[in-house]
């Protein structure tokens, strides 16, 4: 199969490179919930680069890592048996992050809050899994790097719509006002 894509042996270096980032250092390689595991990689992350940055940090961490993702899934796919291979988990990672910067420039008191976190992954996991709507339609439809990493993309971007619901919902409650009047 190397043959036909134009790949010689001294590719050695180039997929082992792009497999690692691809993977996120090996994490895509676990063998149960992959991409489970490359979303949950992005919680220290995207704390630890508010803490130290702020949402200016967090913001240049998405671009970085996305521009090294699609790089590194695009040789990767070169190397691999399939369209979208479960070690590829680097899109994950990028649009896990993406899914945290509505709600932090939406509700700034709330950024340090477990909520977000929690509800963050809980409903980027939910939509990268059941794949509904455009997300299902961009990874049947959309092929090579920019597929692979788009479908997340989109998930990310419905799981940022509910986590901020949830946020407004949690500030509503937090800040002393009644249930019925959320609802």
């Amino acid at each position: 199969m190397a043959e036909e894509k134009g790949l010689t042996n001294e590719d050695g270096f180039f997929k082992r490179a792009s497999f690692f980032l691809a993977s996120v250092f090996g994490i895509g390689f676990i063998k149960y919930a992959s991409g489970t595991f490359g979303s949950l990689v992005a919680l220290p992350l995207a704390w630890l680069m508010l803490l130290t940055g702020g949402i200016n940090a967090l913001l240049i961490c998405i671009l970085v890592v996305g521009v090294i993702g699609y790089g590194a899934t695009a040789l990767a796919l070169r190397y691999a048996e399939d369209e979208d291979p479960s070690f590829i988990v680097i899109d994950e990672l990028v649009a896990q992050m993406m899914v945290f910067v509505p709600s932090l420039l939406l509700f700034p008191a709330l950024n340090w809050s477990p909520v977000l976190y929690i509800a963050g992954f809980a409903f980027f996991r939910l939509f990268d899994i059941a794949k509904p709507w455009h997300v299902g339609q961009v990874d049947r439809d959309i092929h090579g790097a920019f597929g692979v990493m788009l479908d997340d993309i989109v998930a990310a971007f419905y799981a940022s719509v509910c986590t901020a619901l949830c946020m407004l919902i949690y500030g509503l409650i937090t800040a002393g006002v009644p249930t019925e009047a959320v609802l």
